[in-house]
């Protein structure tokens, strides 16, 4: 009787659980003036049913805007 094993099970195994890990979506939010929009915005993210862990979200400020940092600050815990 010979043994072989050429493997699969294991690949296929871990082909699924990477795909489980693979974000599915990025949001790209352009951001130049608009406090209150952007808050109502990132907030309207925190309350997905859509698990965070499978999307991530990237604020463009177009320069150093405060405006931006401030609200990422605010929201980053809620969307990690």
């Amino acid at each position: 009787m010979a043994l072989f094993n050429d493997y699969t099970d294991i690949e296929d195994k871990l082909k699924t659980e990477l795909r489980e890990l693979e974000l599915s979506a990025s949001i790209v939010i352009p951001f130049h003036y608009g406090y209150d929009i952007l808050a109502k915005t990132v907030t309207s993210l925190t309350q997905q049913t859509y698990s965070k862990d499978r999307f991530e979200v990237i604020i463009a400020a177009d320069a150093n805007h405060t405006d931006a940092k401030l609200i990422t600050e605010k929201y980053e815990r809620e969307i990690k």
